[in-house]
């Protein structure tokens, strides 16, 4: 399936930017390295593996259930939440200087 916001970045964040995405799901656009696993589009290819390792050890997991409002009007939404032990887990590839922050 075709990510319809592919190529929107720009509108996305400006979108993000305004507050306009206060409330709504998150917009799944990715750079191209995403795919579906078990009916879920999710963000990057690591992200699926770690999903998969998850099912292969019968860990009950949640993908971006919840998005956190930070104290700097900015919004964020950890890529795993384990129900069972109430975690949130973010996987990250490259650490580019924005993905620190």
């Amino acid at each position: 399936m075709a990510n319809p916001n592919f190529g929107n970045g720009a509108k996305v964040k400006k979108r993000w930017a305004e507050g306009r995405y206060a409330e709504r799901p998150l917009a799944k656009f990715t750079k191209g390295k995403g795919g579906h696993y078990r009916g879920v589009w999710f963000r990057s290819s690591w992200e699926i593996s770690f999903a998969k390792f998850l099912d292969a050890a019968e860990i009950l997991w949640l993908y971006e259930p919840k998005r956190f409002h930070l104290k700097d009007g900015k919004h964020y939404s950890p890529d795993f939440y384990l129900p069972t032990t109430e975690t949130y887990i973010e996987i990250k590839g490259i650490w580019w200087p924005h993905a620190v922050r």
